[in-house]
């Protein structure tokens, strides 16, 4: 995949992936990715240990052995997160793997639909979860030995390049993250930290603000398939040079990296139009993109 190089990749089978926000939406598709590659999985969300607990049985029924377990955990709280990593280490002796997928949309006027709570709770969703674990997890990873190699990725947001707004302390939050992962790219090559920047992912909370994006730029073809969000984080885990790396995905692709803020958002904007005409192209042809993923049940 381009921007990355013909390398020997980094084997993902018999490895332990930790993935907040792990009963998402968007983790379903990853979970169930991950353990079809041989992977084994701790998930992290604020759901009931009942809830978690019954979909890693699932997955561990499904398997016929314990591949998946969960951990309770309110990602906002320092101590809670302290306590997952050091719970997700213990679980299946170590960890390879860390995705930060933990995410929630904070749509409105900065000034008129937000309070200084709201802005904080955004804020310690968006980004300080996932800079408090990847430094947790970094620690974990630097104290069982130099030889030790792990990856680090991130979910992260085109809107952080598009200003907007009613978008403003997401996109924020988000930008912050991408700037966090490119000043990451020293830990390299034992530690390599990376993320993914989709445009509208097809998931319930996209469909819960159409009303809000009805936008030139958002439409069947830029908005973002699930398996492609999956697909783009599994090649970053991966890749070995993806160290430092960020990558837009748009529609069907999912190839442009994030290199500087003014020259990838020309490039996105590039990305958006030949969208469109892929996807007019396809629809003049008869081809339709098939949904791949229930999300139905996520409604």
């Amino acid at each position: 995949m381009w921007p990355f190089t013909q390398e020997k990749k980094y084997d993902i089978r018999g490895k332990t992936v930790l993935v907040t926000g792990g009963l998402g939406c968007l983790s379903e598709h990853l979970n169930e990715t991950l353990l079809g590659m041989g992977a084994k999985l701790v998930l992290t969300d604020f759901l009931s240990d009942d809830e978690g607990s019954k979909k890693c049985q699932e997955y561990n029924d499904k398997a016929g052995r314990r591949v998946a377990a969960y951990i309770r955990a309110d990602l906002t709280s320092l101590d809670d997160l302290e306590i997952m990593v050091d719970k997700a280490f213990r679980t299946f002796e170590t960890v390879d793997v860390l995705v930060n997928n933990i995410g929630m949309p904070a749509y409105g006027d900065f000034y008129e639909d937000h309070d200084s709570k709201s802005i904080a709770y955004n804020l310690d969703v968006n980004l300080r979860a996932a800079m408090i674990a990847t430094r947790l997890f970094v620690e974990k990873v630097r104290a069982s030995g130099t030889n030790r190699e792990a990856a680090v990725v991130s979910n992260s947001s085109i809107s952080s390049m598009m200003p907007n707004e009613h978008f403003m302390l997401y996109g924020t939050s988000k930008a912050a993250l991408i700037y966090f992962t490119q000043a990451n790219a020293y830990l390299a090559p034992q530690i390599r930290v990376s993320c993914v920047a989709p445009f509208m992912v097809d998931s319930p909370m996209v469909n819960r603000y159409k009303k809000h994006i009805d936008s030139p730029y958002y439409n069947v073809h830029t908005v973002v398939p699930i398996e492609n969000v999956t697909a783009a984080t599994i090649k970053l885990i991966e890749s070995r040079s993806s160290a430092g790396q960020s990558i837009i995905s748009i529609g069907d692709w999912y190839t442009l990296p994030v290199w500087h803020f003014t020259a990838s958002k020309a490039y996105m904007y590039i990305l958006i139009l030949l969208s469109w005409v892929v996807g007019i192209l396809k629809a003049m042809v008869g081809i339709r993109r098939q949904p791949q993923f229930d999300k139905e049940k996520y409604r």
